[in-house]
């Protein structure tokens, strides 16, 4: 999909609108694939086929569409910063230098935050975004905020002129600095005397309690419908400092493209992919997934070698999403490289008898979605909201955090039944159809926003 203009998508034609038409201004960070910028764009193409107007506002645009629009900085400013880049390209023997004038002079205010661990809100390109519209937005609905490109201070003002919708992916609005607090729980009092500077987006030193303060006071002054694909999610919005700004809520889970992702063939899945038919075979899908921060490898690699010479059959575990393919244990892993083809992957997903999903922290994985409505068991960790996906003993088996004994025995149980692994596999996959498609995440976010421009009217009658 990257670098191509977005179709209508083939389970939407023809549908026609289903609410009044409405104009729809999505932002994120991007536009690409997977994520947050997966349903953001998703979200493009499901509302544009109900026949809205919708556009996507990122920070770098890579689809040629003209409904997803960049957000530049001012002509001045991007004169200034090619200027300073292009010294520095021509000081290859004063390397101290070049890097001053990229880091430093080419955009001094994000530097100077960047020195001091304070989050920088300057990004006038976002402040220019709806004088561009071609029309007055009825819903502004806000993903992903992080990665150095939205002025937060912007959503008093437009949540007092729009109705905006928030919706979060992850926990980066709730404290002053990390996207996941993990086992920490200081954004519920102010955050400071932060354990995981390093959590991304990093830090390079403690202003996570000034940070704090600064996102309290926008969000005091804010009206925002606030949006979570997960109750796990929502109840953290409701006990953190967001809670101040929100005056409705409601949990929409995220969907997949179940055209694509769907039950099939397994002996026919591994053939055309030149796995074994006889293997027991487990799959684990992760950007990285041996560094990746948020997955757990560590626990799934010692799971499987506790399963050592305890099966009759071959057993393989395919890690999907490696940045290069080599394997370990002796063979039984497999590390494969990324796989951009959503066909082919949904293939791994129908070859694979079991879908083992270990994390640290996971607000509502795709993967296991995926997984699902191709019709495979999961064996996921009971983290975050995984366990609004996987209902234990029924479409799988959720562990707790770390617990690899627990997560070998539950492959095991799989391996020894193949009825039940097929059994919960349907029911995965019937679940996902009905629960977790793309055209269910149109309709709820579509009513909702139905509901949102009503409130937002009524409480704008009344003041």
């Amino acid at each position: 999909m990257r670098g191509t203009a977005l179709a209508r998508p083939a389970d939407e034609e023809g549908a026609g609108p289903q609410t009044p038409r409405r104009n729809i201004l999505l932002v994120n960070c991007l536009d690409g694939k997977g994520g947050a910028s997966g349903i953001a764009v998703e979200l493009l193409r499901g509302f544009y086929a109900a026949g809205n107007e919708v556009r996507l506002a990122v920070s770098r645009k890579t689809l040629q569409d003209e409904r997803v629009l960049d957000m530049p900085a001012p002509p001045l400013s991007r004169a200034w910063t090619r200027l300073c880049h292009s010294l520095a390209d021509g000081l290859g023997a004063r390397p101290g230098l070049a890097r001053f004038l990229r880091g430093h002079l080419a955009d001094p205010v994000r530097a100077y935050c960047e020195n001091r661990g304070r989050e920088a809100f300057n990004h006038p390109g976002s402040r220019a975004l709806l004088d561009r519209l071609p029309w007055r937005p009825d819903v502004i609905h806000c993903h992903n905020l992080h990665h150095g490109y939205f002025d937060l201070r912007l959503l008093p003002d437009w949540s007092r002129r729009h109705p905006v919708v928030l919706t979060l992916h992850d926990a980066w609005l709730l404290g002053g600095h990390c996207v996941h607090s993990f086992q920490c729980e200081r954004w519920r009092t102010g955050c400071g005397a932060c354990p995981g500077l390093d959590i991304y987006p990093p830090l390079k030193r403690d202003a996570t309690a000034r940070n704090h303060r600064r996102k309290k006071d926008i969000y005091s002054r804010s009206r925002l419908y606030v949006t979570t694909p997960s109750r796990w999610l929502l109840d953290k919005v409701e006990a953190s400092m967001l809670a101040s700004g929100t005056v409705r809520s409601r949990v929409i889970p995220n969907g997949v493209d179940t055209t694509i992702f769907r039950m099939g063939d397994r002996a026919a899945a591994r053939r055309k992919l030149g796995l074994p038919e006889d293997a027991f075979i487990v799959l684990f899908v992760a950007e990285d997934p041996r560094e990746n921060l948020w997955k757990d490898y560590a626990t799934l690699k010692r799971a499987f070698e506790r399963l050592e010479g305890r099966f009759s059959r071959k057993t393989v575990l395919l890690a999907l999403g490696g940045g290069a393919s080599g394997e370990d244990l002796g063979g039984r892993v497999r590390i494969l490289p990324f796989e951009s083809d959503p066909n082919l992957v949904a293939g791994y997903y129908r070859a694979a008898d079991v879908y083992a999903h270990a994390a640290k922290a996971e607000t509502f994985p795709t993967v296991i979605l995926e997984a699902m409505a191709c019709g495979v068991a999961v064996v996921a960790s009971s983290v975050g909201g995984i366990p609004e996906q996987v209902r234990d003993g029924e479409t799988g088996f959720l562990v707790g955090l770390g617990d690899d004994a627990l997560f070998a025995e539950r492959l095991a149980a799989l391996e020894r039944d193949p009825a039940l692994a097929r059994a919960m596999g349907e029911n995965a996959g019937l679940l996902a159809a009905e629960r977790f498609s793309h055209r269910r995440m149109h309709a709820e976010y579509l009513d909702w926003f139905e509901e949102v421009i009503e409130d937002f009217g009524q409480r704008n009658a009344r003041t």
